[in-house]
């Protein structure tokens, strides 16, 4: 995107790309990186065996320091997926309805591998659910538990 955006203003590709190499990748990991430092506390081991497994099974395919990093994206991106919420008089049925649409950028390249996963997780307290996103994504962008309760980030400018 960077090479593409420089590309606008006659910037050589071959200036663009050394620029993204030597400045604009090694600042996002590091932004990526302290991100993963900040929410690690809050993060179920589970979801970081999971993306360990998802590495080690991959056969070399995939580094585990690049699957965290890009399950970062979504904390500080402030994606504005379509999210509604209604209830009341407002449904058929006068209960809640919730809808999340994961439209936050139909060309992103993740956008081509939706997924629905059921967890089943075996910590105390914890309920089986699904996590309605992307391959390769872990955690919740939006999900339902089996006791019908949903789940949904939104940020709000």
């Amino acid at each position: 995107m960077v090479v593409d955006f420089l590309d606008n203003f006659s910037v050589p590709k071959i200036a663009s790309i050394a620029l993204y190499r030597k400045a604009v990748l090694p600042l996002a990991f590091w932004v990526l990186d302290l991100n993963w430092k900040i929410a690690l506390p809050y993060i179920p081991q589970r979801f970081i065996d999971e993306m360990q497994g998802i590495a080690d099974g991959s056969e070399g395919k995939i580094d585990y320091d690049i699957l965290r990093r890009i399950n970062m994206i979504p904390e500080i991106t402030q994606a504005a997926c379509t999210i509604l919420g209604a209830w009341g008089e407002a449904t058929e049925s006068n209960t809640l309805l919730h809808l999340r649409a994961l439209d936050w950028d139909e060309n992103a390249p993740v956008s081509q591998y939706p997924s629905v996963i059921i967890y089943e997780p075996s910590e105390e307290g914890s309920n089986t659910f699904a996590n309605i996103g992307f391959a390769g994504l872990i955690g919740v962008l939006t999900a339902m538990s089996k006791n019908g309760i949903s789940a949904g980030e939104k940020y709000f400018y």
